[in-house]
């Protein structure tokens, strides 16, 4: 009956109900198809949830670059509200389609609303690919601070890992005084071996660094 509807009188809400039904059969593919159909004519402007579905949809059939086109168009006309969720799946799009510097505005602002030490984590990583050292460095000591006191595990490994970029990128910044004290701050946490020899190998790496600069000077 909605078929019918819909060639008959194509009406917004018929391929929104359409799609509906076919998500609950189980046929992602064609409620896809029709969502993006409804989208591609406008017939989902004024429906804020749905513009996120379309996004989320673009980046379940591997084409994160259009995902975050709909929801940057969506954010740019005031059809979706700027939530930390938003921002943070605008960001993911972009990740994936490997726009890095595009990826880092939405990525900070979703962390700086939720204090999200995984996604700050995740954001000093870009930027540490991307060369932005002092950003990173930031970015680490947010890490730090919002797993300063977790007792779980894989949190207490992020936050020893933040703390030992956190040095890479002080190094790379030739602040090698500040990075002594971050990697003494690292050594001191370490409980692994494997943590301890990286430490230690990031060490003789800034020693060495230290003496090429002191050479530079003459």
């Amino acid at each position: 009956m909605l078929e019918i509807l819909l060639i008959n009188w194509p009406k917004p809400q018929y391929w929104i109900q359409l799609a509906g039904v076919y998500q609950e059969l189980g046929d992602e593919k064609t409620s896809y198809s029709l969502t993006e159909a409804a989208y591609k004519q406008g017939f989902l402007d004024d429906k804020p949830v749905q513009l996120v579905n379309v996004a989320q949809i673009m980046l379940a059939r591997g084409a994160p670059i259009k995902c975050a086109w709909v929801l940057e168009k969506a954010f740019k006309e005031d059809r979706v509200e700027k939530t930390p969720q938003n921002y943070k799946t605008l960001g993911q799009c972009y990740l994936m389609a490997t726009e890095y510097e595009k990826a880092l505005k939405p990525l900070s602002a979703a962390a700086k609303s939720e204090s999200d030490g995984d996604l700050w984590f995740q954001i000093g990583q870009v930027q540490m690919q991307l060369t932005h050292y002092k950003d990173a460095i930031n970015s680490f000591d947010a890490v730090a601070k919002a797993f300063e006191k977790s007792k779980d595990a894989k949190e207490k490994d992020k936050r020893l890992t933040a703390i030992m970029q956190k040095g890479q990128a002080q190094t790379e910044l030739k602040l090698f005084k500040e990075a002594h004290e971050t990697f003494d701050e690292a050594r001191k946490i370490a409980t692994d071996q494997k943590d301890k020899r990286m430490i230690t190998q990031w060490r003789n790496y800034l020693k060495a660094e230290e003496a090429r600069e002191e050479m530079l000077k003459g």
